[in-house]
């Protein structure tokens, strides 16, 4: 279904936490910041910010990270049309806001993130919004690398704190989310934490 904008989309998971994304970017994000997205499905989100970017911060960068393959938790979904979706939505977003760098990069979030790591990228996002695995594993990896590329006073966003699927912690986000606010105390503070189905932390200290 094609939304007033022109974009496509199939589902809504993002649009309930604009009124909380628009007071985060507000308080804590400047001029032309760099954004990445991990795990972006069609785009909704990612279309929000390129426009945001556009309106209300003089430009910037989003980088967007997303395997586009089937995975166990969406048996049914043909990723391939996904894909699509995402590629056209940005497409209209990008031509619409020639302020702002879009890249996407269709890979593992370890391998990519691995790389901006190793490029000297480090402490250089403003704003990373961690939505890709519903592992804990997976999470805690993307969340440690994260935190890396992320600059101090910059903000990291999950997805998913409260997503339960099964009655195996291992296979929630949450237990990832925990162990990286804990094992990470000293150098990150809670915005708004459990028991919410986001949470945000900003970076206080490398």
């Amino acid at each position: 279904m094609k939304d007033k904008a022109g974009y496509r989309f199939t589902q809504d998971w993002f649009s309930h936490n604009i009124p909380t994304w628009q007071q985060l970017f507000s308080d804590h994000i400047g001029h032309a910041p760099r954004i990445l997205e991990i795990g972006s499905f069609e785009g909704r989100a990612s279309v929000w910010i390129i426009d945001r970017l556009a309106r209300n911060h003089n430009g910037g960068e989003l980088i967007c990270i997303d395997q586009w393959i089937d995975y166990p938790e969406a048996p049914n979904v043909d990723m391939a049309a996904v894909n699509a979706c995402f590629e056209q939505n940005i497409y209209l977003a990008a031509i619409r806001a020639v302020s702002v760098k879009v890249h996407a990069i269709k890979s593992e979030s370890i391998r990519a993130l691995g790389e901006m790591v190793g490029s000297n990228q480090m402490e250089t996002f403003d704003f990373i919004y961690i939505d890709g695995s519903h592992r804990s594993s997976g999470v805690l990896v993307d969340a440690v690398l994260s935190f890396a590329l992320c600059k101090v006073k910059g903000i990291l966003a999950f997805d998913d704190y409260l997503w339960k699927a099964t009655a195996n912690p291992l296979e929630t986000p949450r237990m990832g989310i925990d162990f990286f606010a804990n094992a990470f105390a000293d150098k990150v503070e809670a915005i708004r934490y459990k028991p919410l189905y986001q949470v945000y932390f900003q970076k206080m200290a490398s």
